[in-house]
């Protein structure tokens, strides 16, 4: 391994302390290593040359106070306080404070800006720039074997060859990585400092959570229907997605099919008897699953053998289970309304499935002998419980908690920038003598995100995205070499929606910006992504990956945003996992915010309707769009003058 020259020892009595202490050379690097806060701060100022003076008071001023509550002075080692313990310190900080949400989140991030400094700083002065490269310069420099620091810190081998080769240590581990820091004699931060998204005291867990939790240890879900209830439902299936009804049934309403090349996830959709897929049909089995599973808790007498759909349609039961669920999930949500809304349908008057087929009637249950009499009975019941659950609908978990920070800034996109930014940073920093997949895969990651903000598709429009020579898949270049994402109508959510375009075809351009870094990607690493059975997904997974899986499985895109938004952003900016589906938030906020029109701009960007970016996709306030509309004033007025003042 290449050693910094300042490393070097030449003379006898430096070669002398080298062999005989072990912790020679790791005492040179405490002396060059200990940084103080005054000189953090001056480093961190200089490197913000378009900051105002203002800024940097404020700077000055907000660091100022963290140290102070930590129990530093200016003299004292910065790199002490930028540890596993640096979240739980902000929290504890800015809850002291007594200070409104946005001043605690512009203190949280100036805080975490000059922990990026301090790694900066710690690394231009002579280790590797992240944790596994400057493990493995440390325990070079000290002359121990792995097996020795292992033995030494009582972990196994295995866990030292594995942190030096990439991996996260876990939080557990945190005990280990001090006494680490302690055995190369370094300052304390040294490598702790670099791992305070992933280490430090467990925050206490919300309402959502511990719920959550109690349900995850109490499930009742069947594991597969009776033949009784299986055979009733695959009659469901059919009269809901054959294209002719049977003779003498009606309908008003079917289920969508899907063909299997437009399902980014065969789990999560029900197989037709022609072949094609129904996401509609999935989520009717996974009700009836629940409603089920809740029946044979509560009712046990009922028999196993006799489940049917009347069972799911009287109210009696159908109540029960609503307050079951309310219970669980802590209130009343679109779930609930949506298990009311499917029994409903099946005994709607003429078209309903259940009131065209006596023959699922259960005698031993109510002894109904009028079949119409007792449809029209629950269906009137099961319509006054909707009437009066509608106005107590809340959200139930918190969705979009993980991205609060980012939704609340004037400018949301500017994170994805940083976050585009520091993936193209850490592509760099990979060795081009390392493994090619590794390099490959980093450049894959920023690709990915880079073109989910430039077109923020859904999850399955990335995990799909085919590209071909003869430019015939969705990724394509024109006779402009310009490259554009085309998708089929029915690769789309509501396809019959309409979003306002002349047609329901999506082909539009990649920001320009991208591609060069596309024909890089296609050119010098997309080669080294591919397995044995070559794929047409744009997006691929490295060789070790698809040789878990099936070899042509596309990139799990979720799993890459989930590893990438933990580890680049972390607790500076995020209260949770970033999802594939949050970036989609992030770019209708910001363009709803920042543009007057903002709300129709969301919604060509979105390939969505108007409403639907109204009533899902905006996360603002008032003074929001108010700003917009200031910046606009601003840039047409601006060279007027009304009564001798210059607008």
């Amino acid at each position: 391994m290449d050693m910094d020259n300042s490393f070097h020892v030449t003379s006898d009595e430096g070669k002398t302390n080298a062999l005989s202490d072990p912790h020679y050379h790791a005492r040179n690097i405490q002396k060059q290593i200990i940084i103080t806060h005054q000189r953090l701060l001056d480093e961190h100022l200089a490197n913000c040359p378009n900051a105002t003076e203002q800024r940097k008071r404020n700077i000055k001023s907000v660091y100022k106070k963290f140290i102070e509550f930590c129990g530093h002075s200016w003299s004292e080692d910065a790199a002490s306080i930028f540890d596993d313990k640096l979240p739980y310190n902000i929290n504890k900080f800015l809850k002291k404070s007594s200070i409104g949400r946005q001043t605690a989140q512009d203190r949280k991030s100036i805080i975490y800006q000059l922990n990026q400094s301090c790694k900066r700083v710690l690394s231009a002065s002579g280790l590797p720039g992240n944790f596994s490269e400057r493990l493995v310069f440390l325990q070079a420099q000290s002359g121990l074997t792995i097996s020795q620091i292992a033995k030494r810190l009582g972990v196994s081998r295995n866990r030292i060859y594995c942190w030096s080769k990439g991996h996260k240590p876990a939080p557990q581990s945190c005990e280990a990585i001090r006494k680490m820091e302690a055995l190369f004699d370094v300052p304390r931060g040294t490598l702790m400092n670099f791992l305070t998204t992933t280490i430090g005291p467990r925050e206490k867990r919300t309402e959502y959570q511990l719920r959550l939790k109690i349900m995850q240890n109490d499930q009742y879900a069947l594991k597969e229907f009776p033949p009784r209830l299986e055979q009733e439902f695959k009659s469901l299936v059919e009269f809901k997605t054959s294209d002719l009804c049977r003779r003498g049934e009606k309908r008003t309403t079917v289920w969508r099919k899907i063909e299997c090349r437009y399902i980014s996830d065969k789990k999560k959709a029900e197989k037709t008897g022609d072949g094609f897929y129904s996401t509609s049909a999935y989520k009717c089995r996974s009700m009836l699953i629940y409603f089920f599973g809740f029946l044979k808790k509560v009712h046990p007498e009922l028999s196993y053998d006799k489940y049917s759909l009347m069972l799911f349609c009287e109210n009696e039961f159908l109540r029960k289970f609503v307050e079951w669920r309310k219970l669980r999930s802590g209130g009343y949500n679109n779930e609930i309304l949506n298990v009311l809304a499917c029994a409903k349908s099946l005994l709607r008057e003429k078209t309903g499935f259940l009131r065209q087929h006596p023959e699922f009637f259960v005698g031993s249950v109510g002894q109904k002998s009028d079949w119409d009499e007792w449809c029209d009975r629950n269906w009137l019941e099961i319509n006054e419980m909707v009437a009066q659950i509608k106005p107590m609908i809340k959200a139930t978990r918190p969705a979009f908690r993980g991205i609060e920070p980012i939704l609340t800034l004037q400018e949301p996109c500017q994170i994805l920038y940083l976050l585009e930014k520091r993936l193209i940073e850490h592509y760099d920093t990979i060795p081009s003598t390392y493994r090619p997949s590794a390099k490959a895969a980093a450049f894959r990651n920023y690709l990915l995100i880079a073109m989910m903000h430039s077109n923020p598709l859904r999850q399955k429009h990335f995990q799909l995205m085919s590209y071909k020579k003869d430019n015939s898949g969705n990724l394509y270049q024109n006779n402009k070499e310009e490259w554009r994402i085309r998708f089929e109508e029915n690769f789309f959510k509501n396809p019959k929606k309409g979003t306002g375009f002349s047609s329901g075809v999506y082909d539009v351009p990649v920001e320009k910006r991208l591609w060069t870094d596309i024909e890089k990607y296609l050119v010098e690493h997309r080669k080294f992504l591919k397995n044995q059975c070559d794929s047409d997904y744009f997006f691929l997974t490295s060789p070790v990956a698809a040789h878990k899986k099936n070899s042509k499985t596309s990139l799990d895109v979720a799993a890459v945003v989930h590893w990438v938004g933990d580890r680049f952003l972390g607790d500076e900016w995020l209260n949770g996992r970033l999802s594939p589906h949050d970036l989609r938030h992030i770019v209708a906020t910001d363009l709803i915010k920042n543009n007057i029109g903002g709300w129709e701009l969301a919604a060509a960007a979105l390939h969505d309707t108007v409403d639907m970016v109204r009533k899902t996709y905006a996360h603002i306030q008032a003074a929001d769009v108010h700003q917009a509309y200031l910046d606009e004033r601003a840039r047409r007025y601006k060279n007027m003058q009304v009564g001798g003042l210059n607008l």
